[in-house]
């Protein structure tokens, strides 16, 4: 029996899923409107960051005045550097920053404990009827401890940063970064959503799913769909961290270490330092928020091609998406009580909503170190999993 030309056939198939791959790439960048789309993100992010920067708050000559201490006096904020800055010339800009340097967390967190602020946290937990997380709470607070330590002996909470507006600067930046989540979220959606039922709008579904090999083609179009939303969100975040630089441009800024007393914050327990469970300069801070941005974003398209494959339709898949999304956020921003907070928590939502809070003990709203990224690993692998589930049910059903 005449043996089969194996090697040729191979090349030829491999030839035919490159072209496929190529295919749907050019259908994707050839869509107008998904370009329309990320230059207006991009366009936003840029004004927002140059606009946060730029004054509208009224911080303005508060940045140009530390930036100017910080190449002057250093960016260590020590007993030398307080008798330097008293030494300067009197403005209201140099008096705000000397009482925001002598209100701050002291050297070394002085007079912040966390055993004591785990027990306060632990307290509200028992006052809501949850001995157990109540316990999480003291336990995290074990893990906190050493974290202060070291720190503090590392010399690491003494950084500058921006001065007194480290922490509105935080806050601006959290807020943008929710911002870029949810272009993020919906770009990508948008594009994987296309990809996967894109074929409708040249009214080539029937024909594309009549033969079994026409169905075979989804697990490309949704490979070429994934590759182009993190794409995309790439740009965007890339954008985001290009602004940023170019916009605070402190000396020691983005070197200094993000849990710097000059950074605290107002909790249940009272004002405390924002304590990270790794050390992260500033410019390493922004990074990994980042990359739990993409990983963000791939949790929703993942959850928006599984549903373009159940649902069949883009507006109605797209919809879908945006409720779910609307629905978690909801979750998190009006229920109060603790337990009930986690539970509905377990969606990637629950990072979104805590942004201003990431990598930290996030005080009540987290129960375990790295909860936000855990959450939204988690989100990202049921996600996977429903996507499975689907392109396996997509194959067997009537599509025709």
């Amino acid at each position: 029996m005449p043996r089969i030309r194996v090697r040729k056939d191979t090349a030829s198939g491999d030839a035919t899923r490159a072209d496929v791959y190529r295919w749907e790439l050019r259908k994707i960048v050839r869509f107008p409107a998904l370009w329309a789309l990320l230059a207006l993100c991009l366009a936003l992010n840029s004004w927002a960051i140059l606009s946060s920067a730029g004054g509208l708050s009224g911080w303005r000559s508060d940045l140009a005045y530390t930036a100017q201490v910080a190449q002057r006096l250093g960016t260590t904020v020590d007993d030398r550097f307080v008798a330097a800055l008293e030494a300067e010339p009197v403005s209201d800009e140099r008096d705000g920053l000397l009482h925001y340097i002598q209100s701050a967390l002291g050297p070394g967190y002085a007079g912040w404990d966390p055993i004591a602020a785990g027990d306060r946290y632990a307290a509200k937990l028992n006052d809501q009827g949850h001995p157990h997380l109540a316990l999480q709470m003291q336990i995290k607070a074990q893990w906190i401890q050493p974290r202060a330590e070291h720190l503090a002996s590392a010399g690491l909470t003494n950084d500058l940063l921006a001065g007194r507006v480290t922490t509105l600067m935080h806050s601006v930046n959290a807020t943008l970064i929710q911002v870029l989540l949810l272009e993020g979220m919906v770009l990508g959606s948008l594009i994987v959503l296309y990809a996967v039922c894109g074929e409708r709008f040249h009214r080539m579904t029937a024909l594309t799913n009549a033969s079994r090999a026409g169905r075979r083609l989804m697990t490309r179009k949704l490979i070429v769909g994934i590759g182009c939303a993190l794409a995309a969100y790439t740009i965007l975040a890339a954008g985001f961290a290009i602004a940023s630089l170019l916009s605070f441009r402190i000396p020691g800024l983005w070197s200094g270490n993000v849990s710097s007393r000059m950074f605290g914050m107002a909790t249940d327990a009272g004002l405390q330092p924002f304590i990270t469970w790794t050390d992260f300069t500033m410019g390493g801070y922004l990074l990994a928020m980042l990359a739990l941005g993409a990983l963000f974003t791939l949790a929703f398209t993942l959850f928006a091609g599984a549903l373009g494959m159940a649902l069949g339709n883009v507006l109605a898949a797209f919809g879908g998406v945006m409720g779910f999304a609307a629905a978690g956020l909801i979750a998190m921003m009006f229920v109060s009580d603790a337990l009930a907070y986690q539970l509905l928590g377990l969606q990637p939502m629950y990072a979104l909503a805590n942004a201003n809070a990431w990598f930290s003990d996030m005080g009540t709203h987290a129960v375990i170190p790295w909860q936000e990224t855990v959450v939204t690993l988690i989100s990202a692998i049921y996600f996977a999993i429903a996507l499975i589930v689907a392109r396996k049910a997509y194959s067997r059903k009537d599509l025709t």
